[in-house]
């Protein structure tokens, strides 16, 4: 009853957004039990929103297993689909981002209609290219509608508005990630992950049609709500385009925090490639502040990508 308290009491805080009480929580539990899937799929988020980009894959690839051994194959699946999200994000396995997704799938054979279905969708939403891609979107829209599955609706409303954007109908796509902003700041949304793709899925579109007036004006709605539900940027990439987002409007001392911290996680991780967006962004800021022979250091390795340019 004491390692089922400690999981519930972890499971309690995560949702509180305590990621240090949940934490000592689900470290508990796993010292009693280092197999319980729930503790390691708990202790997995709750590091992720500390900072760690490493330690959660590991965590939830141990907490899949457990989950196939224990016959819970909805948990398993959701486990699989992050543990792909994030060999893609990486990009340093596109192998293995393909084979944990399509894990994912053979979990759900059989098991009747949920939202993991729509989980995977849009996985490949994110992978597809176009027309397919936005076709997995709409599905997956489809499927959190059918549920009344807020998290997914969200997600799905947000990956659908930026296929739509990057295809041209950005009118379109816009209004259908301001629906899914509103959703998400408004509070209907519970799931952090789901809540913070959505700022960054948004702030990526903004960025791509040069929007600074709407992504200003989400921007000061989204500083207000991290703050207040303890929701950090972890991936170097959404620091990036959120510290772009605040160089243009005038708040250059949080946008060089959000840009440092973005450099500090990339560390030696991947090539010049990797890091060129928040590099480029980062010399930005420093043109604005007249500092042009730092600017000029910045790019030194990376003048001729086009984002550098």
């Amino acid at each position: 009853e004491a390692h089922v308290g400690r999981v519930a009491a972890g499971e309690e805080a995560l949702a509180l957004c305590d990621w240090g009480a949940a934490t000592t929580a689900f470290e508990a539990a796993l010292a009693e039990d280092p197999n319980d899937p729930r503790a390691l799929d708990g202790l997995a988020m709750a590091v992720f929103w500390l900072g760690d980009l490493y330690a959660p894959r590991g965590l939830r690839e141990r907490a899949y297993v457990e989950h196939r051994r224990r016959g819970d194959a909805r948990r398993a699946a959701a486990a699989a689909v992050f543990v792909s999200g994030e060999y893609r994000i990486s990009g340093e396995n596109a192998a293995a981002a393909r084979g944990w997704l399509a894990r994912a799938e053979r979990c759900l054979e059989g098991v009747p209609f949920c939202s993991e279905h729509g989980a995977i969708e849009l996985e490949r939403a994110k992978t597809a290219l176009d027309p397919a891609a936005e076709q997995h979107a709409r599905r997956a829209l489809e499927i959190a509608r059918e549920l009344v599955d807020p998290d997914l609706e969200i997600s799905a409303l947000a990956q659908l508005g930026v296929k739509l954007v990057a295809s041209g109908r950005w009118e379109d796509g816009m209004a259908l990630l301001d629906e899914a902003m509103a959703a998400a700041m408004g509070g209907e949304a519970g799931d952090a992950l789901a809540i913070c793709d959505t700022c960054c899925q948004t702030l990526v579109a903004c960025d791509q049609i040069a929007d600074l007036r709407r992504a200003s004006d989400w921007c000061r709605v989204v500083l207000e709500f991290v703050e207040r539900r303890r929701f950090t940027p972890v991936y170097a990439w959404c620091r990036a385009i959120f510290a772009g987002v605040l160089v243009a409007i005038g708040d250059w001392e949080r946008a060089e925090r959000e840009l440092l911290e973005s450099l500090r996680i990339y560390g030696s991780v991947g090539g010049i490639g990797s890091r060129v967006l928040t590099l480029s962004r980062l010399a930005e800021l420093r043109l604005r502040q007249g500092r042009l022979e730092e600017a000029e250091r910045l790019l030194a390795d990376c003048e001729d990508h086009p984002l550098a340019l």
